[in-house]
C-alpha cells in the first residue's frame, strides 16, 4: 500500500501534475539537506540547501542526471581555483587575474561539457573569497553540494517518485494523441476548402516528441528495477521515438495538402472514406498512446488497412472524375502521404508491442 493509495481519487490526480508534485518533492529537499547538515560537523549549509533547491527535477532519471553532473562541476571548479589560488602564490599573481583564468578555464571546460557549468560558481566564489584553510574550505563546499544533491535524489525516490521511463511513455503518449487530433483536421480541410485547423497543435507534438526524447535520455540513469517492481514501465526503445519522427514527417505531408484542397467535387461517399480514414488514424493513435501511458498491450492493426483500402478506392474514383492533371496528380500523392501515415502508424504499433512486453528478471 502507497501513500497516494490512502488519499481521494482528486487529491491524487492534483498530486500527479509534474508542478505540484516537483514542489512537494523541492520542499521536502531542501529540508532534508538542511537537516542533515545540522547533523554533519559542516558550516556550509546554505551551499547543501541551494543544491537541494535547484537539483530536483520531474522525474528520478533527471534528477541523478543532474545531480550527477552538479557534483563533478563543482568538483572540477574546486580543483581549478585551488590550483590557481596556490599558484598565483608563486608568481605573485592578484585576484582578479585569478578570477579571471579560472572563469576562462571552466568556460571552456563548459562549452565542451556544458552540464559542468556548475564549475563556474564554485571556481568563482572559492576565488573571490579563499579562506585561509583554503583545500579544506573548498572541499567542504564541495560536500554541502553533494549533500544537497543526495538530499534531491532521496526526496525524488520517497515522495510521489515517479521514473523517467515513465515520463518519457506520457510524453509520447500525449505527442500521438495531438497527432491524431492533427490528421483529422488536415483531412476535413481536404473535404471542406473552408475549414480550418490550428497551427499550434503540430508544432505542440513535436514539443512532446522532443520533451520525450530527453526523458528517455535521462532514463539511462535509472536502472531497469530501480523502482517500482510490480508497476515498473518498460524502457521505451530509441525505434520507437525515430518511428514517432517519422510519423510527424507525414503529418507535415498532410498539412501541407490540407492548405491547398482540391477543386473537384467529391460525393457524399467519397467525403466519408476520407474522413473515416482520419477518424481511424486517430483511434488508432489514441489506442497506442494509451497503451504507452497505461502500460497495456498494444491494439491490433488490421481495421485501419481496411479503411485505406476504401479510401484508396475513394481517391480513384475521385481521380477519375478529376479534369486536370494536377488535381490527378494532387490526389495520387495525397493518398502516398496517407499510406506513409498508415505504415507509421503500423510500425508504432509493432515497437509500443515489443516495449510493452514484460521483462524476464535475470538472475
Amino acid at each position: 500500500m502507497t501513500v497516494l493509495s490512502l488519499l481521494p481519487s482528486r487529491a491524487v490526480r492534483f498530486l500527479e501534475h509534474d508542478d505540484v508534485r516537483t514542489t512537494v518533492q523541492t520542499v521536502s529537499a531542501v529540508l532534508m539537506a538542511y537537516g542533515a547538515m545540522h547533523l554533519l560537523p559542516l558550516e556550509t549549509a546554505s551551499w547543501a540547501v541551494f543544491s537541494a533547491l535547484f537539483v530536483v527535477q520531474a522525474n528520478i532519471g533527471g534528477t541523478i542526471d543532474l545531480a550527477l553532473w552538479r557534483v563533478a562541476g563543482a568538483l572540477v571548479g574546486a580543483v581549478i581555483a585551488i590550483l590557481l589560488i596556490l599558484g598565483a602564490g608563486h608568481v605573485g599573481s592578484g585576484q582578479v587575474t585569478v578570477l579571471g583564468v579560472g572563469v576562462l578555464v571552466m568556460s571552456l571546460i563548459s562549452v565542451r561539457w556544458p552540464a559542468l557549468s556548475y564549475g563556474l560558481v564554485t571556481v568563482s566564489i572559492i576565488t573571490v573569497t579563499p579562506d585561509i584553510q583554503l583545500i579544506e574550505s573548498a572541499f567542504e563546499k564541495v560536500a554541502a553540494i553533494t549533500v544537497g544533491s543526495c538530499s534531491a535524489i532521496l526526496a525524488c525516490l520517497i515522495v510521489f517518485p515517479v521514473s523517467a521511463h515513465r515520463s518519457a511513455n506520457v510524453q509520447l503518449a500525449n505527442a500521438l494523441r495531438m497527432s491524431g487530433e492533427y490528421i483529422v483536421e488536415c483531412m476535413r480541410c481536404v473535404t471542406d476548402g473552408e475549414a480550418r485547423k490550428s497551427p499550434e497543435m503540430q508544432a505542440d507534438a513535436l514539443s512532446a516528441i522532443h520533451r520525450a526524447s530527453l526523458m528517455w535520455q535521462q532514463a539511462g540513469m535509472e536502472k531497469p528495477s530501480f523502482t517500482f517492481r510490480k508497476q515498473r514501465y518498460a524502457a521505451m526503445s530509441e525505434a520507437l521515438l525515430e518511428q514517432a519522427g517519422h510519423l510527424q514527417q507525414s503529418l507535415a505531408l498532410a498539412d501541407r495538402f490540407s492548405q491547398a484542397p482540391p477543386s473537384c467535387q467529391m460525393s457524399q461517399v467519397q467525403v466519408e472514406a476520407i474522413q473515416n480514414l482520419a477518424s481511424m488514424m486517430q483511434a488508432q493513435l489514441n489506442r497506442l498512446g494509451d497503451a504507452l501511458a497505461a502500460g497495456r498491450n498494444r491494439a491490433e492493426i488490421g481495421e485501419i488497412w481496411r479503411r485505406y483500402e476504401e479510401f484508396c478506392q475513394a481517391i480513384d474514383e475521385i481521380c477519375d472524375d478529376a479534369d486536370t492533371t494536377e488535381e490527378r496528380e494532387y490526389l495520387m500523392a495525397l493518398k502516398w502521404a496517407c499510406h506513409s501515415i498508415v505504415v507509421s502508424i503500423d510500425a508504432l504499433a509493432q515497437h509500443v508491442g515489443e516495449a510493452r512486453q514484460p521483462r524476464k528478471e535475470t538472475c
